[in-house]
């Protein structure tokens, strides 16, 4: 061997025993980020569900709704389809650890004419046949390959905790939506309302033939008809625009039809296990997709750093050239090459690439630490928001209990005959208003209690199949063990 070649061999042998893959720089722990305990409620053991949070409102209709929604709404097949593309070029990025190995077969007829006699003239015919392997490998000495791959594979993780987001986001929905169908039991107290309404304007038309009432009265109660009759239409538009939102999120066109008898609202079920706001990186899937796209970005950095490297790529190939297909197998010529190639001049491109991929992490470092204190936000949102609509129940349900009580007073004195029916209808009015208000406000409630439950995301959805499900066991893994 020559003994420059020899020489050049020896140090690709050589290279690698010097090299160091570029790994990303530790980070510190998240949950640095989040407060001790909850303001409003104690600490307490969060713990597994063994059912669905929706079933807390004992709704089998509810039930049917979301697990439709889980199968045929359009969002959530999107966010499915994202994540087969994200596991794709995973995939993709993970082949660059195997070599590369191609096929060339190639065939020829060739013909010629030729003049060996003077005068004369023969034709030639003859066959050519080729055929070629050749491999190509890029040793990964600087972590590179590995590198890239190592961002698909959170990339893909990423996805799949966006798919777990959005069936959490997806089921709220579906339940306030349907919280806003049953809401619907206010339509009836609401056409009472209007009825009683008439009748109460007739009388005062009647009082004032007699002159026993004034214009002043018969216009407020005109005033207050025209407002019960807007409210009554008001409820009927909600009730339509939560049908066909409901049928948006189960993935129909038409409305869903109405029950046979307007049902009421659930009961408010007792408040879930809180844990600690540290378990919330654990837990919530915008946090883990969050902090997994943090870590992608900090390996992208040394796949940005190791392409300012020189690269080894080592060739090998097989070729064989023969006019008889006899002979084709018996004339390989084999070939064993290696290759160093590095930047010289780029104008200063990979660097800007390493500058972009830092300024990167600096942007997703940005956006976990934002979604780690919106998560800690919206539960105690949340707890706020039931508390204080829990009092407003509270009172209102006392405002109506003595409502309740005052129209059977005036009732009694009516018929005794110490009361007029005016009264009467007027106490009957002021109850079906404090109902009606004593309805919206427990919607309000549940709608808290909701909140709370996509909030705490602590609760496992339907799981994926197949390599999804080990996608997303490997995701919280992750996370478990670094806390982000």
């Amino acid at each position: 061997m020559h003994p420059f070649g020899f020489c050049l061999v020896l140090s690709l042998l050589l290279l690698p025993l010097g090299c160091r893959p570029l790994l990303p720089a530790e980070r510190p722990q998240a949950r640095d980020l989040v407060p001790a305990t909850f303001q409003l409620y104690p600490a307490m053991p969060a713990a597994v569900a063994d059912q669905p949070w929706w079933q807390d409102f004992a709704s089998p209709e509810l039930d049917q709704l979301i697990d439709q929604a889980l199968c045929h709404n359009p969002d959530l097949q999107q966010l499915w389809a994202r994540l087969r593309q994200s596991r794709a070029l995973a995939r993709s990025a993970a082949a660059a650890h195997w070599p590369e190995l191609t096929a060339d077969a190639s065939a020829a007829h060739n013909r010629g004419r030729s003049g060996a006699v003077a005068g004369s003239e023969s034709v030639q015919r003859w066959e050519s046949f080729a055929l070629a392997l050749l491999s190509s490998y890029e040793l990964d000495l600087w972590g590179r390959v590995s590198a890239q791959s190592r961002v698909g594979e959170l990339g893909a993780q990423a996805a799949a905790e966006d798919v777990y987001a959005g069936q959490l986001t997806l089921t709220a929905q579906v339940c306030l939506a349907w919280l806003d169908v049953q809401a619907a039991a206010r339509l009836p107290l609401a056409r009472q309302q209007v009825t009683l309404g008439r009748q109460r304007l007739e009388l005062l038309v009647q009082r004032f033939g007699r002159g026993q009432a004034s214009g002043i009265d018969i216009a407020d109660q005109q005033q207050r008809l025209a407002a019960d009759e807007a409210e009554l239409a008001r409820l009927g538009e909600a009730l339509h625009q939560a049908r066909l939102e409901l049928a948006l999120l189960v993935g129909t066109a038409a409305p869903l039809p109405l029950p046979a008898a307007p049902a009421d609202l659930p009961d408010l079920p007792a408040l879930p296990p809180l844990g600690l706001p540290a378990d919330l990186l654990a837990r919530r899937p915008d946090v883990r997709a969050a902090g997994l796209r943090l870590r992608a970005a900090d390996w992208q950095v040394s796949a940005a750093q190791a392409q300012r490297l020189p690269a080894v790529r080592l060739t090998a190939g097989l070729s064989a050239n023969s006019t008889a297909l006899a002979e084709l197998l018996d004339g390989w010529l084999a070939n064993l090459a290696a290759s160093v190639s590095g930047p010289l001049l780029d104008g200063g491109r990979r660097r800007a690439e390493v500058e972009r991929s830092r300024a990167q992490v600096a942007e997703q470092l940005a956006a976990y630490r934002q979604t780690v204190l919106r998560a800690v936000q919206e539960v105690e949102l949340a707890l706020t928001q039931e508390q204080q609509r829990g009092r407003i129940v509270t009172a209102l349900q006392a405002q109506l209990t003595q409502q309740q009580r005052l129209c059977l007073q005036q009732r009694e004195r009516y018929l005794a005959g110490t009361a007029g029916y005016l009264e009467l209808l007027a106490a009957e009015q002021a109850r079906l208003a404090l109902a009606q208000q004593l309805l919206q406000a427990r919607r309000e409630v549940l709608a808290a209690r909701v909140a709370l439950q996509r909030a705490l995301a602590g609760q496992p959805l339907r799981p994926p199949s197949g390599a999804t499900a080990e996608v997303l066991a490997q995701s919280r893994q992750n996370h478990a063990m670094t806390g982000q």
